[in-house]
């Protein structure tokens, strides 16, 4: 019988040496709790979008995007039909920022929403036209990525370093895409969400504002 002989490997054999263990930059409900608490204390406004980042589920762009005629408190939905995003204007040949109906070619979607941050939403959309931005800057324009990731989140990251933040949380990481589904508690919110800095597993109050119980 003929048996085919596998050629030697160049690196069989050879053991790597274990590489060096780090703790993982993730932020647990407690600590969660903590970065909302820095971040309302800066700007309610930002700490209210990046809860309604966690809460939701939705992108970035999604909730910037997202006009007060595309919240539904009374239903507890919220209607996605267009985001904001850093396109090419054709005209100028240039890339900006601007809004896109969205999801292209597919069904409207609606994403449900506690109780609570309806009320929350609902309360930030008081005095704003149903064709506003919800969350805004001056002047009644969607909100800056940068300005808000360079000027707020980030400055927030060492600010709540300082408040107790696990010290391998550096201020280099970000918040960026979380899960999170309704605890058994009701009126708390279950973190299942996933940072580039986060995974949280543990309650956290609805609110960052809320005072501790």
């Amino acid at each position: 019988m003929n048996h085919r002989c596998r050629p030697p490997l160049p690196c069989e054999g050879l053991r790597l040496p274990p590489g060096a263990v780090t703790a993982r930059p993730i932020l647990y409900g407690p600590e969660l709790g903590v970065y909302l608490r820095v971040v309302h204390d800066l700007d309610p406004q930002t700490a209210l979008f990046v809860l309604t980042e966690t809460v939701t589920g939705l992108r970035w762009g999604e909730i910037a995007g997202l006009h007060v005629s595309g919240l539904d408190p009374v239903g507890g939905l919220i209607h996605v039909t267009q985001t904001y995003a850093y396109l090419l204007n054709e005209t100028t040949g240039r890339k900006r920022w601007q809004l896109r109906p969205y999801p292209k070619g597919k069904k409207q979607r609606e994403v449900p929403i506690c109780h609570q941050l309806a009320m929350l939403l609902a309360r930030h959309a008081d005095g704003k036209r149903p064709n506003q931005p919800l969350f805004q800057r001056s002047g009644g324009r969607c909100i800056d990525y940068a300005n808000q990731r360079n000027t707020l989140l980030q400055p927030a990251l060492e600010l709540a370093r300082q408040r107790g933040l696990a010290k391998h949380i550096r201020t280099r990481s970000r918040v960026t895409k979380l899960r999170f589904a309704p605890a058994p508690a009701g009126n708390l919110i279950h973190p299942v969400r996933r940072r580039r800095c986060a995974s949280a597993s543990c309650s956290t109050p609805a609110t960052a504002g809320a005072p501790r119980r």
